[in-house]
């Protein structure tokens, strides 16, 4: 009884390595494969970078060259609302010090915050701008004033972003037919 019983044990042990091995097996890459040989489009960035620098951006950070840093990552990512939202608090750093720096980056954050294509990404944009007007709510009444715009500029491109998307056609049914060239032909 106790060989028996030591065998039963022997062979469970046996197979949980195997199973492990065989698992092991066909989870792990080839050697000289490429983990990732999935071809990316050009200019592809994963959503964890961005993801990075948008909780990067989320902290409450005063220092010039951490936000400067930010800034190139987001220009580095090509991530528009990230450089909008990096240059607002760089503006906001540099009010009362170095003003034409302020203006001049709060000037391109509103030229940049017009080309943001993404509903999502204005949005978060406009969230965090919203954030760092009543943080720098002590600043200079023309910081103000140039981030309003941004707020806007920002507003203006959730709004397009909107109706953007709200104006897509809808797919043609399956069932109509395909000699009917009339645009308006389901929408009676």
């Amino acid at each position: 009884m106790q060989r028996s019983r030591t065998n039963i044990f022997a062979y469970n042990r046996i197979f949980k390595q195997l199973s492990l091995l065989i698992v092991l097996f066909f989870y792990m890459p080839l050697p000289g494969k490429a983990q990732d040989s999935i071809p990316k489009p050009p200019g592809f960035v994963p959503n964890r970078d961005i993801g990075k620098l948008k909780h990067a951006l989320d902290r409450i950070n005063n220092d010039a060259n951490t936000t400067q840093s930010l800034l190139e990552t987001a220009r580095g990512l090509n991530y528009l609302p990230g450089q909008v939202v990096a240059l607002c608090n760089l503006a906001g750093i540099y009010d009362g010090q170095k003003d034409d720096e302020s203006k001049k980056d709060l000037q391109e954050a509103q030229q940049l915050s017009g080309q943001i294509k993404e509903l999502s990404d204005a949005g978060w944009a406009l969230g965090e701008v919203g954030r760092l007007r009543g943080r720098y709510a002590d600043k200079s009444a023309e910081f103000k004033t140039g981030l309003s715009g941004v707020f806007k500029s920002l507003s203006l491109a959730m709004t397009s972003n909107a109706f953007r998307q709200h104006d897509r056609k809808p797919p043609k049914p399956a069932d109509a037919d395909d000699d009917d060239d009339d645009d308006n032909s389901w929408s009676n």
